[in-house]
């Protein structure tokens, strides 16, 4: 799941179920199964003074550590996408 997928569309190469919430989608996979995502990463824009920041987009998996007291047994990555600061 992220919210990345929200407002970017991606193909899905594989078996896998997608996934929607109100803030995030993505894909769940049965295990022993291969999937591929493709999707062009968005672009920071630049800001007045020139300068363009890091964008980090956040995934992680929604079927572990739902219930109150369970610990989070899934993934979760944070994916930088490098921008240039000015200064």
């Amino acid at each position: 799941m992220s919210t990345l997928f929200r407002d970017v569309p991606f193909r899905i190469s594989g078996i896998a179920t997608f996934v929607k919430t109100a803030r995030a989608s993505g894909v769940r996979i049965d295990p022993g199964q291969t999937v591929t995502l493709e999707f062009n990463a968005p672009v920071a824009t630049v800001d007045q003074n020139g300068a363009t920041e890091s964008m980090y987009d956040v995934f992680w998996c929604n079927v572990h550590g739902k219930e109150h007291g369970q610990k989070m047994r899934g993934e979760l990555l944070v994916v930088e996408t490098r921008g240039e600061t000015g200064g």
